[in-house]
């Protein structure tokens, strides 16, 4: 009876640690967020009107009202209307610039 135990006992070690080899994480496959540093994001020249909204906190309106207004300047590549992510670097300048002393 011992020996039996003792073999059912290696068996579910065996298995166990087979499953840990398999899935060494955990995750049975499902994708999980793990902590860590920031993962490098390629550098976008251009962006969407709507991502420079996003960038500036804004709205769609917004950009388009600064682009129509000159003072966000964009490009047009075929159909489509981009803001080079220096126009928006210089709008915010531009901004603090005229903001002068003002606090917040």
């Amino acid at each position: 009876m011992i020996s039996m135990r003792h073999g059912q006992e290696r068996e579910q070690t065996a298995v166990a640690l087979a499953r840990i080899h398999a899935d060494p994480d955990g995750s049975r496959g499902r994708s999980r967020v793990v902590a860590g540093p920031p993962v490098a994001q390629p550098y976008k020249l251009l962006v969407t009107p709507k991502e420079a909204a996003e960038i500036l906190s804004v709205g769609r309106t917004t950009i388009f009202e600064l682009m129509a207004g000159g003072q966000l300047p964009s490009v047009r590549i075929r159909s489509s209307r981009r803001i080079p992510m220096v126009a928006l670097q210089q709008l915010v300048q531009q901004l603090l610039d005229q903001a002068g002393g003002e606090q917040p």
